[in-house]
């Protein structure tokens, strides 16, 4: 992940009234209930359960970046994400 500094305005994701309430009722959920019910491998539960425990309701701004940007080149360059920096 590029956790580089960025100056790019932040704003509210919209779904994340429904992220906060998925992951209440995520947290409950053991990892044999994550398996089944998501269909993964006993590994993948576990970093799945272990997202739901660290995701925090209102986190700070050094703690979070716009996708684009924290993801590697790689995975992203067809967003063209050089053009966001000069976006307002």
């Amino acid at each position: 992940m590029d956790w580089t500094p960025r100056t790019v305005e932040m704003t509210t994701p919209d779904l994340h009234d429904d992220a906060v309430a998925l992951v209440k009722v995520a947290r409950a959920l053991s990892v044999g209930d994550l398996q089944s019910l998501m269909h993964l491998s006993e590994k993948l539960a576990q970093l799945n359960r272990d997202r739901f425990a660290s995701f925090e309701e209102n986190p700070t701004p050094d703690t979070v970046r716009p996708a684009a940007f924290a993801l590697p080149a790689t995975p992203t360059k067809g967003l063209r994400r050089q053009i966001w920096t000069t976006m307002k």
